[in-house]
C-alpha cells in the first residue's frame, strides 16, 4: 500500500506583500463541482473546500498545470503523514462515503 500523498502548490508574485511584495501562493482545492482550482485558504474556507490530493507526484504535478491561470511556478508536495490520524479509519470512511480527501487510497474514491 502507498501511504504517500501529494497536493500543489502555486507560486506567484515576488516579494512578501506584507512589505508591498506581490507574492501569492495557493494551494489547489477541489471545488463544489469536482474541478481544481487555485485559490487562497481564506477562500477555500469560507467555501468549505478541501485540498486537492493525488496518489503520486506526476497526477499531482498535471492537475496544477491544467489548473493554473496565473501560470506561476507549479510544485507537487508530498504529504507528511501524522501518526495520530487513524489511516485504517479514514479508509474506511473514505470507501463508503466517497468524501475522504486524505485517504491514503484512492481505487475508491471519486
Amino acid at each position: 500500500m502507498n501511504e504517500q500523498i501529494f497536493t500543489v502548490m502555486e507560486f506567484s508574485g515576488r516579494g512578501d506583500a506584507m512589505f508591498g511584495g506581490s507574492a501569492a501562493d495557493w494551494s489547489l482545492y477541489t471545488q463544489e463541482d469536482g474541478s481544481n482550482a487555485f485559490m487562497s485558504a481564506a477562500d477555500a474556507q469560507r467555501r468549505q473546500l478541501v485540498k486537492a490530493y493525488f496518489p503520486t507526484k506526476k497526477e499531482a504535478s498535471e492537475a496544477g498545470e491544467a489548473a493554473s491561470q496565473r501560470k506561476g511556478l507549479i510544485s507537487a508536495l508530498p504529504v507528511r503523514r501524522v501518526d495520530e490520524i487513524p489511516y485504517a479509519q479514514l479508509r474506511w470512511i473514505g470507501v463508503t462515503t466517497r468524501k475522504c480527501p486524505i485517504c491514503p487510497t484512492f481505487e475508491n474514491i471519486g
